[in-house]
């Protein structure tokens, strides 16, 4: 449970820090310190909505046992819905953020080059991070239950082993071995037939 806070943490504050270094990129370095905190806030802000959500998408779709039996299909879906969940929600967050702060209008955001520019780079960005995320996780949950099904045919393998070992029972293989004995001398067929069913 630690270790598991801990790797969340810290993958939390790697996101953080490249959202925020991102936001600095496209706004640019102001010696300003109001501006220096609201693009810090914007890249914590934009660097939250998307770490946060893709990583409830992914949990909420890999948490079924039947990701198992095709692990490409769940792979794909949650490709598709992270990527989906990043472009509204990196739309959403500028248009918010710029509606409050500056006064721009939903339209006037989208229709700017540099704009557009910014947005694509942010998605572009955001699903490369998603992707490397989710192939670790996935990779580490697929390594999981590949350990999993060793352990299960390890345990099938020694149950039918002992199951084996108790047909043949040392009483049964010696009262069969004593039928045999008499039977050679009487009937050396009949002797021959039972060793044939015996060795079956």
């Amino acid at each position: 449970m630690k270790e598991s806070v801990r790797k969340t943490a810290r993958n939390l504050g790697i996101i953080l820090l490249i959202s925020v270094g991102c936001t600095f990129y496209f706004a640019g370095f102001n010696s300003n310190l109001i501006d220096v905190a609201m693009n810090i806030l914007y890249g914590v802000i934009i660097g939250l909505t998307i770490a946060l959500g893709s990583g409830m998408i992914t949990r909420s779709i890999f948490k079924r046992e039947s990701v198992y039996d095709n692990p490409i299909r769940y792979y794909l879906i949650a490709i598709i819905s992270v990527t989906v969940y990043i472009f509204v929600s990196i739309v959403l967050v500028n248009f918010l953020w710029f509606y409050f702060t500056q006064g721009v209008s939903f339209s006037q955001l989208f229709t700017h080059p540099f704009a557009i520019y910014a947005l694509g780079s942010e998605l572009i960005l955001g699903e490369l991070i998603y992707l490397i995320a989710l192939s670790r996780y996935f990779a580490r949950d697929l390594q999981k239950y590949y350990k999993r099904l060793a352990e299960v045919e390890s345990q099938l393998s020694q149950y039918r082993y002992d199951t084996l070992k108790n047909q043949l029972n040392p009483h049964l293989l010696f009262n069969a071995l004593n039928t045999l004995s008499g039977l050679i001398y009487i009937d050396a067929e009949k002797a021959d037939a039972f060793t044939h069913r015996l060795s079956k």
